[in-house]
């Protein structure tokens, strides 16, 4: 079954008092106050964010396609495989936003499209939960990037992109651990030994 997309719908259950300190455009900041022993009251902020999916795309000629990214709140280029939130596309399927996603940041099409897992982004920031797809048969074309995104894109075997991230030399968390929870699927298909 399709997974569906839901906006901010998560309750608390009886925990704690939730207070909405702020909002911006697909964000809210919230502190969670909980009580604790000897009537303390002790207080969690997080941001609540909808949720993201994040690409593993693969071509016909078994190469993993990754982007070098410039991102803002590191001042670095950052190797990456292609993701973005689910906040624009509120009506569409996981899939749905996984086929857009990579249409956006690499002009990338695709065949087979295999729902993979899901992990939470941060736990101790965020409530974001990511879904991670594999993508087979990906051709290429021109994007339809976002203003202000900076981005290269590259091929890579995938066997080698996997050795890449085996020697840490993928700094980005979610997509390293991205591919790293496709491997067993990139293995079964013949890409990496």
């Amino acid at each position: 079954a399709p997974h569906r997309v839901t906006l901010f719908a998560r309750q608390r259950g009886g925990l704690g008092r939730r207070r909405v300190v702020g909002q911006a455009r697909f964000r809210r900041f919230v502190v969670f106050i909980v009580g604790g022993r000897g009537g303390k009251r002790q207080r969690f902020a997080y941001m609540e964010r909808t949720d993201a999916v994040i690409i593993v795309p693969i071509t016909a000629a078994g190469e993993i396609v990754l982007i070098n990214q410039y991102r803002y709140s590191t001042d670095q280029w950052c190797l990456e495989v292609p993701a973005g939130g689910t906040h624009d596309k509120p009506n569409e399927s996981l899939e749905e936003v996984a086929r857009a996603e990579l249409r956006e940041e690499v002009g990338g099409t695709c065949g087979a499209l295999l729902y993979v897992e899901n992990f939470f982004s941060a736990t101790s920031l965020t409530d974001e939960k990511c879904h991670i797809f594999l993508a087979e048969n990906v051709t290429l074309s021109d994007s339809d990037r976002e203003v202000g995104e900076s981005i290269e894109v590259k091929t890579l075997p995938v066997a080698e992109a996997v050795a890449l991230v085996r020697r840490g030399e993928m700094r980005d968390a979610q997509s390293a651990l991205a591919i790293l929870l496709c491997e067993p699927h990139l293995r079964e298909r013949g890409y990496v030994k």
